[in-house]
């Protein structure tokens, strides 16, 4: 009874050792300048990890052996979906392309001006509607 014992615990601690854990490891940059993008998100999909970028945009992530989706996102930029079978350590550079929205053109304009009789002081916002706006934004360029 107690070799049973013996021989069962065992194999369930090498059963425990077998998973072998690996790390994928890089950087998160801007792909039209080459910037390192600080604070990116990079999470594994389906999962319930993720990890940041650092100030100089490198992460590390540390996963058992296996296939994984990884997002990779940051605001203002066009999320990216990278698949890794993750049987080593992986280093990657990740390319995130600013997202193509157009944005809400805003017109600095003093207060009162064009009226006649009057005087305004101080400043007005007045927010431009997309006609009015280029709409080279529309074709992803920026004005």
């Amino acid at each position: 009874m107690k070799l049973l014992l013996s021989i069962v615990l065992l194999f369930g601690a090498l059963g425990l050792q077998a998973q072998v854990k690996h790390t994928i490891s890089g950087s998160v940059k801007a792909k039209n300048t080459g910037e390192s993008i600080i604070r990116a998100t990079v999470i594994v999909s389906g999962q319930r990890t993720g990890v940041t970028t650092n100030d100089y945009g490198y992460y590390s992530l540390t996963l058992p052996e296996g296939k994984y989706t990884l997002q990779i996102s940051s605001a203002g930029r066009q999320m990216q979906t990278v698949e890794v079978d993750l049987k080593e350590n992986i280093q990657l550079v990740t390319l995130l392309e600013e997202q193509g929205s157009c944005r809400m053109w805003l017109l600095l304009r003093r207060a009162g001006a064009g009226v006649s009789g009057e005087r305004r002081w101080g400043w007005s916002i007045s927010a431009l509607t997309r006609s009015k706006a280029c709409l080279c934004c529309l074709e992803k360029r920026m004005c």
